[in-house]
């Protein structure tokens, strides 16, 4: 049995996921650190800065 190729592109509402874009978001790298803190954890917060701060240096290294 073989499968068709379905066209991305044309499916209504489908919009193609950038992970950087939301790795680089203050805001949300701010919240995810703020969990960490919460729950205690300080090699999550470790983890998140260090996570956060790769996402930057690839943004900034791609302009």
């Amino acid at each position: 049995m073989k499968l068709s190729k379905v066209n991305l592109d044309k499916v209504p509402g489908l919009t193609r996921a950038n992970p950087l874009k939301e790795l680089i978001d203050p805001q949300k790298a701010f919240l995810s650190i703020l969990e960490c803190l919460q729950n205690n954890d300080p090699d999550g917060v470790m983890e998140m800065i260090s996570i956060y701060e790769e996402a930057v240096n690839k943004a900034n290294s791609k302009n």
